[in-house]
């Protein structure tokens, strides 16, 4: 065993709300960065097939990402 928490059908770990979606608000983050990364490498190496399918995908995926954080900082009722 690894030591980590187990979960069993009639147990469950408590959380506070939210708090364990965070982690996921932070991976999007990260992917924001490497996506705006790969958009103006893109545009830098005059690939314009790249720079249009990743400005595609960078504003997707920033656009997910802002409403993750504003989920995650003043929450979506």
């Amino acid at each position: 065993m690894w030591g980590g928490p187990t979960l069993s059908p009639t147990k469950r770990i408590s959380m506070k709300a939210g708090e364990h979606r965070m982690y996921m608000t932070v991976i999007l983050i990260f992917v924001s960065i490497l996506a705006v990364m790969g958009t103006l490498y893109n545009k830098r190496t005059n690939n314009k097939v790249g720079f249009l399918l990743g400005g595609l995908f960078t504003l997707a995926v920033v656009g997910v990402t802002l409403i993750a954080v504003y989920d995650g900082l003043i929450g979506v009722q």
